[in-house]
């Protein structure tokens, strides 16, 4: 197994890395140029957001789907006016990264940020995975129906505007990093690449990817896998296990600790403006 890159969460070091990279460090207040809409579906709808970018005739441009995780501090924002939960608060680096000019400028692209809803966690968000170790609350344990309705958008989504259907990614923090291996389980032939932060592989996975008759299964995806050395709810034995047997699959996943973070705002924080090449890295990968 390769070694696992180590990054030190420093301040100075975020405020420089943004300040090369044109990255603002976001406070909860900044707006984001999302439109809102809802998908949809028998019985149920599914809101998003979506930020649509500049785009030239004959010209195609890569989608990120973005997972979001489900935080208290994601939840404080939920009460205001016009509030998207998905881009705001503890999510607001990894949604809005993305959208920022200086990124729109080199990589144009597009971004989708489904919005989670049915069934409430701890925190009083839905689930991207339903936990198989608490079956009073969810009796069926594995992937939420919001997976599956997300990915049907991206479908929808690919037929109405110029997306690249070999540039389509995924990145997830948190709850949203455990959904992002569910839907590559589901798809695993569909995405060019992903960035995992803090979220650990489900159980039923973590047997499937060493596997022999399923070794592969996650290796044709690239995947930057994230983890931040002081987290106390996915702990560093979980992503070194989940390394591993993506190795053991076949896969070479590039992971990345961060020492001195939790499973937090500086964490993601962290992540999302202060690597370097995080940006280019993402879009290098195609299918």
């Amino acid at each position: 197994m390769e070694p696992t890159e180590r990054t030190a969460l420093n301040p100075s070091r975020i405020a420089l890395a943004s300040l090369f990279l044109c990255i603002p460090s976001f406070s909860a207040e900044d707006a984001a140029p999302f439109t809102r809409d809802d998908y949809k579906l028998p019985g149920q709808t599914l809101p998003y957001a979506l930020f649509i970018p500049k785009t030239a005739a004959n010209e195609r441009y890569p989608l990120i789907l973005w997972l979001d995780d489900d935080t208290p501090s994601v939840n404080k924002f939920r009460n205001s006016p016009g509030d998207t939960p998905q881009i705001s608060g503890s999510n607001r680096w990894g949604a809005r990264l993305w959208v920022e000019p200086q990124v729109q400028a080199s990589h144009r692209c597009f971004v989708l940020a489904p919005e989670r809803a049915g069934k409430l966690s701890f925190f009083g968000g839905a689930l991207w995975h339903y936990p198989a170790n608490d079956l009073e609350r969810y009796p069926t344990g594995g992937p939420s129906i919001r997976l599956s309705e997300s990915f049907d958008l991206i479908l929808r989504l690919t037929s109405r505007y110029p997306i690249d259907p070999k540039r389509i990614y995924i990145v997830g923090q948190g709850g949203g990093a455990t959904g992002l291996w569910d839907l590559l389980d589901m798809q695993s032939d569909f995405f060019a690449g992903g960035i995992a932060a803090s979220g650990r592989l489900p159980g039923g996975l973590l047997d499937e990817a060493g596997d022999p008759r399923t070794r592969g299964k996650f290796a044709s995806t690239p995947v930057w896998i994230f983890h931040c050395g002081q987290d106390r709810t996915v702990s560093g034995f979980e992503t070194l296990t989940l390394a591993t047997d993506l190795f053991s699959a076949g896969a070479a996943p590039r992971v990345t600790e961060v020492p001195g973070a939790g499973h937090d705002d500086a964490c993601w924080q962290h992540i999302f403006t202060a690597e370097p090449d995080l940006v280019t890295w993402l879009f290098s990968q195609r299918r």
